[in-house]
This record gives structure tokens, sequence and C-alpha cells, in this order.
């Protein structure tokens, strides 16, 4: 087995390897230096071509209360700029940028970053400088000279000076002071008449422009600033310019006004001479004036009539969907409107919320009012009644007795007329024997009282049901009257909640406790109607009607008893007159009644008991009536004239007894007879 060998040097050998090892190092140097240059590596990049392109780099930027001097430095970072930082810049700034920048872009938005927080950026040959911008003006800034206003890449501070041609410089330095930003500076020298403005690049040139207009070749012209209060100044600019360069030019031929608005400060800048201004200065303190309907977008209406919600909505789908015309217009038309409309509802007040322009205001006005109008009601009387086969059928006779005796709708006893379901008229009620047959369900037609039934007038529907109180082939089931506005529904329900056995459990065994569940139901009279009032006092009847009865009780399994109910219902939509009375025929109700007599004892004998009593099965036919009557009524006169016709009514029903009561009413009341006949 082999083992490692060590070699071991003396001292002197040690010396002897150091020497030839920088030996070695210098050859190496000298061989170097006898390369040729294309073996040798390549020379690194210069700065022109090492540098990348930022141009086309995007870049997000989102901060959030960030350190100012951090976000310098993040710009230094991206931009590759060189700042210099006064000591005296500090702050928190905030920039949201939802959308990637450009570097110049950013460079930019670092610009006015610094502008908002009253700093600005100097540069200079190698560096930019980041300074207050209040000590900006005693140092080193970019000069401009002349009138040039080139859009600049940046919003930095700058000097111009601005040669003037016309104007003496301080008469324009005093006019336009005002315009300058906070931080900016304007100066005047005289001997060259010129400005001197140092301020933003964007405000320089927004500043340049309103000396364009106003440093115009006049001897006499002076400049003016009038401040105003209420009015636009872009608006009413251009209304004194025309109006008073036409009336100087009638004078003197070449005279030139020029009227400059100033938005931001809400001012006019004018130049003329002495004897026009005065006549401007007079005109704007008769126009620059609260309008009584231009005091503000918003108003408030606090609504008398209609409802706030409903108009909103209405008001919202005309202005916001109407404002654009359509391709079929008229030409030559102009809108009446130019947009811009919101209309928002209060609930709780009733009030309605409107923001409008001021020169748009004046016809929303006058939209509101007349949508806002106190609306007419309809008062309807109905009478709902059961009448038996056999009177129903003398009721439909002597009525069409009545019709045939005096004319149709325009006689003494108005009598019956032509009806949504039976347009032929009174001649189609009678089938080819004669009988008379009322039509299966809907209206019959139009009733105008006083109605004539046998050799008895009725003035109206009260006498009618005076006189059915006597007769046991009359039921009257319910009188309904109620009061509603024109186009909105009413309801009226007289009904009983009854129950309704729907299940039971008795349980399996005596410790289980028995249950049952009822179901409620109404039995009884509903009228619905909808009026609707159209021209000429004519009225449109939305009517549905239901009745229902406790027809009998059928006796389960379980042995309990269960009731049975009868329901008819009428739907239909008609036309009539003003206190004229509709009716509703065609529901034919049946039902059969048994009974059992017998003799005493002798009835309960087997077989032979039959002998002792008597069964009797008893089939009933009725035939459902409903008389409906509206009356318009406005709020006033009329309104007041109907309570005190129903107020009569009571009283005469609480005085006189059922005898009287029975009587027919041979005089309408004053308020009924307006209008019965026609």
């Amino acid at each position: 087995m082999m083992r490692p060998r060590c070699f071991r040097f003396p001292a002197s050998a040690g010396c002897t390897l150091s020497l030839l090892l920088a030996g070695c190092f210098v050859w190496l140097g000298l061989l170097g230096q006898a390369l040729p240059a294309s073996a040798q590596s390549p020379a690194p990049e210069t700065p022109a071509t090492a540098q990348e392109d930022t141009s086309a780099k995007t870049i997000s930027i989102n901060f959030d209360g960030v350190d100012l001097r951090a976000f310098i430095k993040y710009i230094s970072q991206v931009t590759g700029k060189n700042f210099v930082i006064d000591d005296a810049v500090k702050g928190n700034i905030t920039v949201i940028s939802p959308k990637p920048l450009s570097v110049p872009e950013v460079y930019k938005v670092f610009e006015s970053v610094l502008e908002v927080n009253g700093y600005t950026a100097l540069p200079t040959e190698n560096f930019v400088k980041i300074v207050p911008a209040k000590t900006s003006r005693a140092r080193s800034m970019p000069l401009i000279e002349g009138r040039e206003t080139v859009a600049s890449p940046n919003d930095s501070m700058v000097t111009q000076i601005v040669p003037l041609k016309n104007i003496r410089s301080p008469e324009l330095r005093k006019v336009l002071a005002p315009l300058v930003s906070p931080d900016g500076m304007l100066a005047d020298f005289a001997d060259t008449n010129a400005l001197i403005i140092t301020d933003y690049r964007p405000n320089i040139q927004r500043i340049i422009g309103i000396v364009d207009q106003l440093d115009l070749a006049s001897a006499k012209s002076s400049l003016y600033l009038f401040p105003l209060k209420h009015a636009s100044a872009a608006k009413l600019s251009q209304k004194i310019e025309k109006l008073m360069t036409q009336a100087a030019s009638k004078e003197a031929a070449g005279t030139k006004i020029s009227v400059v608005p100033e938005e931001r400060t809400n001012a006019i800048i004018v130049l003329a001479e002495p004897q026009y201004v005065t006549q401007i200065k007079s005109l704007l303190a008769r126009l620059d004036v609260v309008n009584p309907i231009e005091q503000g977008n918003l108003h408030v209406y606090k609504l008398q009539h209609a409802d706030a919600e409903n108009l909103s909505k209405v008001l919202n789908e005309l202005f916001t969907k109407g404002s654009s015309t359509s391709g079929d217009a008229t030409k030559g038309q102009a809108p009446a409107i130019s947009g811009g409309f919101n209309f928002v509802a209060d609930k709780s007040t009733n009030s309605l919320l409107v923001t409008a322009a001021p020169e748009d205001f004046a016809f929303v006005d006058q939209v509101v009012k007349k949508l806002d109008a106190p609306r007419k009601q309809v008062y309807v009387e109905a009478l709902i009644m059961e009448v038996s086969t056999d009177k129903s059928v003398s009721f439909g006779v002597n009525l069409n007795v009545a019709n045939k005796q005096s004319g149709l709708g325009d006689s003494k006893y108005g009598g019956l007329i032509y009806g949504s379901s039976n347009p032929a008229g009174y001649e189609s009620l009678y089938n080819s024997s004669g009988a008379f047959v009322p039509p299966a369900g809907g209206s019959l037609g139009a009733l105008a009282f006083p109605v004539k039934i046998g050799e008895v007038v009725y003035s109206n529907l009260q006498a009618m049901v005076s006189a059915s109180k006597s007769d046991n082939s009359f039921n009257i089931i319910a009188t309904p009257q109620l009061m509603t506005l024109d186009n909105e529904e009413a309801t009226i329900t007289v009904a009983e909640n009854r129950p309704y056995l729907t299940s039971q459990d008795v349980g399996q065994s005596t410790t289980d406790r028995p249950y049952q569940r009822f179901d409620y139901k109404d039995v009884g009279t509903t009228l619905k109607v909808t009026p609707q009032i159209n021209e000429g006092d004519s009225i449109k009847l939305k009517i549905k009607q239901e009745t229902s009865r406790i027809d009998e009780t059928v006796t389960q399994q379980t042995g309990t008893l269960q009731p049975t109910t009868r329901k008819r219902v009428t739907e239909t939509t008609v036309m009539c007159k003003n206190a004229e009375t509709i009716v509703l025929s065609g529901l034919i109700g049946k039902s059969r009644s048994e009974g059992n007599s017998k003799v005493p004892g002798l009835g309960d004998v087997p077989v032979l008991g039959w002998l002792f009593k008597n069964k009797t099965v008893k089939d009933d036919r009725t035939n459902l009536y409903v008389f409906i009557t509206p009356r318009i009524t406005t709020p006033g006169v009329e309104s007041d004239q109907l309570l005190h016709t129903k107020k009569m009514e009571l009283e005469r029903q609480i005085e006189f007894n059922e005898e009287e009561l029975s009587k027919p009413i041979r005089k309408a009341p004053v308020f009924f007879a307006a209008g019965a006949g026609s």
C-alpha cells in the first residue's frame, strides 16, 4: 500500500519560488502590450449607445400621502435627471394615475405636483433646482421674449417679456394684475412699453391671449376691468360687444370696441373710448342682477295635487329621452330645451327637486305647474241587487217598454240605450218568440234617469232602493258609494272573514292532542272601479264586481262541516256620460231548497209514515243586476253641493219611518237633476 509523499523545501527554496512567480506576471504584462488592438477585449459602450430609450416606456404612478422628497427621488430614478432640492421643500403629496404614462408625461405630472404645493423646477445645464415658487423669481429661470405662445412640454415657471404696440404698459398692468397667479409677478417697463411676466407657462399663455385682443390701435381707447357678481362673463361679454359695436359704428365708422371675458375671476375687460365705457358700465349695472327665475340651478316645488314620485318619473322620462330630436323633425325648428335636467322626488314632503339651467327653467316651470293642477273627482254610486227569475223578466220588459214609449236616450223617461255588450239595442233583447233574454254577462246598456218601471217613475237609484224594500222579490245585496280621483282605482269591500277547515289530526292514541288548521276567506261583495274622464264629460269606467256568499254546508268524511260558497264575478269596461247609469246583468244564479213536513207521531211509523208526511223541493233562479252611476265633481261648489244632497238624504231617512221610505221618490234632488237627461 502506497502512502502519500510529503515534500519539504528549505528556506532558500521559498525565496526562489517567489521570484519565479513575479517574473511570470511581468512577462504576461509585456505580452499583453505586444498583442494587436483587434485581439484585445472590446471597449465599453459610450453613454450615448448604452442609454436606454425612455420615451417608449410606460409607468403607472399611484402615491397616497407620500413624502415629497421621496417622490422627487423616484422621479430622478425614472427620468435620469439630477435634482438639487432646497431645504424648504417638504410635505406630503398624493398622485392617482389609473392609466400608464410615458416618461415625459410623468415629468409633466411631477411639475404639476410641485406647482400645486407651491414649488417650481428651475432647469440648468447639468441639474434641476427644486425651490419654493415665491423665491424662484430671484433665481435664474428660463427667459422668453416676444408674444409667442408655443406649447411647452412642461408647466414650469418662466419669465416672459411681452412688448406692447398701442396700449401703455402701466395701464395694461393694472388690468392684468388680478389674472397673475399668487406665486407669479407682473411688472411694466415704461421706457420700452413692455410687460414683464413671471408665472407658470399655461397662465402666461392665457394672459398673452388677452393682450393680443386688447393691444389694438386706438388713440383714445382705455382699459377697464368690471367684475361681475351674478351674470356669466362669457355670455354677457358677447352680447355687450355685439350691441356696443353696432351702436358705435353708427356714430363713427371704424370705431373698435373690444370686450374680453375673464372666466377664472368672472370679470369683463373692456377696451373702448371713455364715452362708450360709460354706456357699458350702465348696461352692466342693469344686466348683472339676480333674475327671479335664475337664482340657481336647483329649484324646489312643494306639490299640491300631483304625486312627487310619479311626477319625477314622468319628467325624467320626458326630458332625458326627449331632449334628442329625431331625424323626422321639421327643419328649421329650434329645440325648445337644451338638456341637462334632473328631477328627484322627496317622498316625506311630497316635494319635487329640479335641477335645470337658468335659461331652460322657465319652460320646465310651465310643465310642472300644468301637471300639478287639481284633478277632477268621480263619485260612484252603485246598487247590487238580486231579482227572481219571474220579476227579472218583468223588470226587463218594463225597462224596454219604457224605452219603446220614449225613444233612445233623449226622451222623457231616458230608458235603455245601446251598450258595449248590447250593440244592437233593445231589439236584440228579445228572442224569436218575443221573450225577454238578457245578455249573458256584461252591460245591458245605459239608463238615463228618471226611468219608468211599470207605472212607477223612479228618479234615481235611491228611489229604486226604497221601492225594492217593499217587494220580497228584490234582494238588495249592497249599495256601495265611493269617491275617487280621475284615473285612480277605488275599491270597496263588504264581507265576512269566514273560517275554512283545511286539515285536522285526531291523533292515534289518547295521549295525542288533536289539532285543526283553518284558512280564512272573505265572503261578501267587492266593487272595484277605475274612472277616466274624457272630453265632453264622458266617463270611461273599468269595473270589476264580485259577489260571493255561503251556499250550503257539506259534511266531510271526517264528520266536519265544510261551507260551500257561490261566487259571481263581472269584469268589464264601459263608456257613459256624466250622471248616466250603467246596468250590468246576465249573472244568473241557481239554488235548491228542500223541506219535510209530517204529522207528529204518525209520520215516524215505518212504511205507513209516508202517508202522513210531505217532502218539497224548490228550485230558485235569480238574476244579479249591478247599477253604477258615476258623477263628475270638482273641488269647490260641486263637491259642496254633493255633500249637501247626501246630507239631506240621510236626514230624510232618519226623519221618515219605513212606510214613508218604501214609497217611490217622485222628485229628484236638485244636484242629480243637472245633466240627468243629457
